[in-house]
């Protein structure tokens, strides 16, 4: 842009002079106007320098004080006046107005013509503008050229940089370094601090004579990342150009990666899916499929299942915004897959709604390196939900593609039961649920009820009125039938539980010193669990 102080070095205007506003010489001028009208404000937009002899105004002192206002409000570049004709002097109390707003106020040679003011500066106006549009239509080609060429974000930040002699860099949502240009030349804390300066709506002065420019990357809603330019003075037209066409390669280059990706796992959840629900009956489609998703169809694997406690309740209660909880759910989903990749690179993995499957192959892993590497995802995803837990099953090691399906549904049934028993946010291990195992493969279902309403009916009655009584006989069975124990888990007196406990016998008439009593209460407490209609455990106990 043609600043006034530039103006005053072309053709006539060489010979004005500044009479205020001496520090307001930096305002760009966009175009020329001539005043004609007293109410000239009402159609000035900006940027104008405006020339007058003020012969509209010369009679009223108080509306030539206004004017300057009024051009001060509208952001005009600057007013020019020519004296002798109509006016003799430009009134102090204009000047000082004009040098307390920084807006220029210039004397204009007496024997000027205002063509010959306007038509030099309108010239280096459009020269300037052509030299501007000619260097953004370069930026532009250099930009379409690295799209075409695939250099990858590194490359284009590098070009980012060179163009506009400033620092850049570009990092993900989460404020981690993706690359930077020149290399090596931001800190991780840095960057962070500049775009939580940014998100809390602070200028982009980075401070000193810096200047900071953030720009997300997006891909339709998708935000993929941010751009940070750093330049030493202020970041010009050219600079901001050079930005938004970066943006938009940028925004290129990480949609195709992640367009692969989508496609990749869009197949292999396709895949897992029919494989896990025994949709596959041909081994020979199955070797095909697993050959495309990258599995060995006669490797030994273990299923783990990752799901996020009570998720539908954090949409309906917590979030109430649909797409801010579906971008919840993207997040854990990704940093799932990711994690597992990092950690077992010949993983696979299937999200579906709130939770996803992984497949780990197992053939050189210990029960120990298996839980300890659940807990290590679930862990690392934990970092994506605000207030949420993640749940973990785990099945026991399958050998071979076609036991997958009873692997998967052991994984199910252990991220159920794992939080009926020990509550959401645990990894629970099939394996190591002991006779549950057992419970679980039940088939007889009326039989089994039958033997609960026996055992139970009128506990669970009695239980409805005044809660309390399952919960000590179930703390009972953990301590070892140790009644103080059981009261220092529940926080009561010895006395309490024994009470409850003689409550308990006469309810179902039962003896807990008889070994025989407590191993039939203590059984039915545990089918109860995991058939109750309602309770996670109850789809577990589905017969296959």
């Amino acid at each position: 842009m043609l600043t006034v102080a530039e103006a005053l070095g072309i053709g006539i205007m060489q010979r004005a002079r500044v009479i205020a506003g001496a520090g307001g010489l930096d305002r760009a001028i966009r175009t020329i106007t001539v005043m004609d009208t007293p109410d000239i404000k009402n159609w000035l937009r900006g940027g104008e320098l405006l020339l007058s002899n003020i012969f509209v105004l010369k009679d009223n002192p108080d509306e030539q004080v206004r004017l300057i206002q009024d051009l001060a409000d509208r952001g005009a570049a600057g007013l020019g006046i020519k004296l002798k004709r109509y006016v003799e002097f430009i009134p102090a109390r204009m000047a000082e107005l004009a040098d307390g707003l920084n807006l220029p106020l210039i004397e204009m040679p007496v024997d000027c013509a205002w063509i010959d003011v306007m038509v030099p500066l309108y010239t280096e106006i459009i020269n300037r503008q052509a030299v501007r549009l000619s260097r953004a239509q370069e930026i532009h080609d250099t930009f379409t050229r690295a799209a075409l060429e695939g250099r990858g974000i590194q490359g284009v930040l590098d070009l980012l940089s060179s163009l506009t002699r400033a620092r850049a860099a570009v990092a993900d949502p989460e404020g981690k370094i993706l690359a930077a240009s020149p290399s090596r030349s931001w800190e991780e804390a840095e960057l962070k601090e500049e775009l939580g300066r940014t998100a809390g709506g602070e200028p982009g002065a980075a401070g000193g004579k810096e200047d900071l420019r953030v720009l997300p990357v997006r891909a339709g809603k998708r935000l993929h990342a941010y751009v940070l330019l750093k330049a030493s003075g202020p970041v010009g037209d050219v600079e901001s150009t050079a930005l938004e066409h970066a943006v938009t390669v940028l925004a290129l280059e990480m949609a195709k990666p992640q367009a692969v990706t989508e496609v990749q796992r869009r197949f292999q959840n396709q895949f897992l899916w029919d494989l896990l629900s025994r949709n596959v009956t041909s081994m020979e489609a199955l070797e095909s499929r697993a050959r495309h998703a990258g599995m060995n169809v006669s490797s030994s694997y273990v299923v783990m299942v990752f799901d996020i406690d009570d998720f539908e309740r954090y949409c309906v209660k917590v979030s109430r915004d649909e797409a801010a909880a579906q971008e919840v759910r993207e997040r854990f989903v990704q940093r799932v897959r990711a994690s597992a990749a990092f950690h077992v690179p010949a993983s696979l993995c299937m999200d579906l709604s709130d939770s996803v499957t992984v497949l780990v192959p197992a053939d050189s892993l210990s029960r120990g390196e298996i839980n300890r590497l659940a807990a290590a995802i679930r862990n690392e995803a934990l970092g994506t939900l605000p207030g949420l837990t993640v749940s973990v099953g785990i099945s026991r090691p399958c050998q071979g593609a076609l036991q997958l399906p009873v692997a998967y549904r052991e994984a199910r049934q252990a991220v159920d039961l794992g939080k009926e028993l020990k509550g959401p946010g645990h990894v629970t291990a099939f394996g190591e649920l002991g006779s549950y195992r057992v419970l679980l493969m039940q088939g007889n279902r009326p039989e089994v009820d039958s033997f609960c309403r026996e055992m139970l009916g009128p506990l669970l009655e009695s239980e409805r009125r005044r809660p309390g009584l399952i919960q000590t006989l179930d703390t009972f069975f953990r301590c070892n039938c140790d009644p103080v124990r059981c009261a220092s888990e529940l926080f009561v007196h010895p006395n309490t539980v024994r009470y409850r406990l003689r409550k308990v016998e006469a309810l179902c008439g039962v003896s807990l010193d008889n070994q025989e009593d407590r191993f039939n209460l203590q059984l039915a407490l545990k089918l109860h669990r995991v058939m109750r209609p309602g309770s996670s455990g109850a789809s577990a106990v589905l017969p296959a």
